[in-house]
């Protein structure tokens, strides 16, 4: 029984710092979209895009508007984020 207790204590302890990363990120992104949510209206136009990052295209922003609604949700954005993140990464580990 303590074996299993001392084993159990030590995978949550060791998996703690990843969890804690991923709920950083998802409020790092909830940040990120409230920030650029110029209207407050809980979806970002391509325009508020724009005026955060200039190079994004209509098409680049329609790719992630899943629901055709010309506006992204705050699902749909943090998809965008996560596929922006990972080709940062992978273009940095080249």
């Amino acid at each position: 029984m303590k074996t299993t207790f001392v084993l159990a204590a030590s995978a949550f302890f060791l998996a703690a710092p990843a969890i804690a990363q991923e709920h950083g990120d998802a409020e790092h992104k909830e940040d990120k979209f409230v920030m650029i949510d110029a209207d407050a209206d809980g979806s970002l136009t391509l325009a508020e895009v724009q005026e955060v990052d200039e190079t994004v295209t209509e098409a680049d922003f329609s790719k992630y508007d899943a629901d055709d609604s010309e506006s992204l949700s705050k699902m749909e954005f943090a998809n965008w984020a996560a596929d922006m993140e990972g080709s940062a990464e992978a273009s940095a580990g080249e």
